[in-house]
This record gives C-alpha cells, structure tokens and sequence, in this order.
C-alpha cells in the first residue's frame, strides 16, 4: 500500500498515523488485560474462586480428612492441600477401562461414608455429556451430601 500510494505525501501520513493508531490500542488492550489478570486471576486463580465459599469448606475440613477430586490440581492451587485423583471408569490416556477401578470405588465410598474423606467435584454434576453423567451417577450413588454450592458438590460425612 505504501509503494502504491508513491508520492502522495498527505496518504501516505494518513496511513502512517492510522497504523500507530492501531499499535497504541493494540497495547492499550493488551495492557488493561494484564492488569486485570494479576488483580483478579483467570481459571481457578480467579479471585472469585479464592472467596468461593466451597473453597473455603475444603480449607475448613480437619486436616486429617482425605480429599477426593476431580481437579485434584484446583484444590492444591486454592487452598494447599493435596488430593486424590477421583476414581473413573475409563482411563482417559489410553481410553482402557479401568481393572481396579470398582475396588477404587469401593475404597473410595468406605472412606467417605466412614467420615475420613470428602469427595470435592467440580461442574460433574452439571456436565452435558452422557459420560460424565454416567461418572457422577455411579461415584454419587448413595453418598451423602456434606455441601452442595451448585458449581461445587462437596460429598461425605465427618466424625
């Protein structure tokens, strides 16, 4: 464009001020996005999840409570403390039924109705795919529900 606009001095000025122009919102935008992203998070590092009141149940629990989850990373990120990989059905790296994965259960469901473990899942209850419905169904099947916060179901029984 530079080339055929040649020697007319007044476009090409017209063009140079319109591409600053673009770079100087391109760097406002992307600066206002960084801002925001170290005030407030994004994901799970949002501060909204730092304040969440399920978050703060889990910080709540005795720290001899066993914690189950299904986004065992989240809960070490929020609140410190590690948890277990929530027992499934199919191994989601090779797509293999899982051999252990009804004594996993079973371990699992012994400790939560026994008071020494939750089961924190995240948005499983209100997934849409028949998988994931079918997970939840089988893993919540006669659980008892210690919190329910809607986006966070919070399963067991303490002492």
């Amino acid at each position: 464009l530079w080339q055929a606009l040649g020697k007319q001095e007044a476009a090409k000025w017209i063009l140079a001020l319109f591409c600053a122009g673009l770079v100087l919102a391109s760097l406002w935008d992307g600066a206002t996005a960084v801002h925001d992203l170290r005030l407030e998070g994004r994901g799970f590092a949002h501060q909204g999840w730092q304040e969440s009141p399920a978050i703060q149940t889990v910080r709540d629990l005795p720290t001899t409570t066993i914690i189950y989850s299904d986004k065992p990373g989240a809960i070490f990120l929020l609140t410190g403390r590690a948890a277990y990989v929530l027992p499934t059905p199919m191994d989601a790296v090779t797509t293999q039924a899982r051999a252990n994965f009804a004594g996993d259960l079973a371990q699992m469901q012994t400790r939560l109705l026994g008071g020494q473990a939750v089961l924190v899942l995240f948005d499983l209850q209100n997934s849409a795919e028949p998988a994931d419905v079918a997970t939840y169904d089988e893993i919540s099947a006669g659980m008892p529900v210690l919190a329910n916060y809607g986006n966070v179901i919070i399963f067991g029984s303490l002492p």
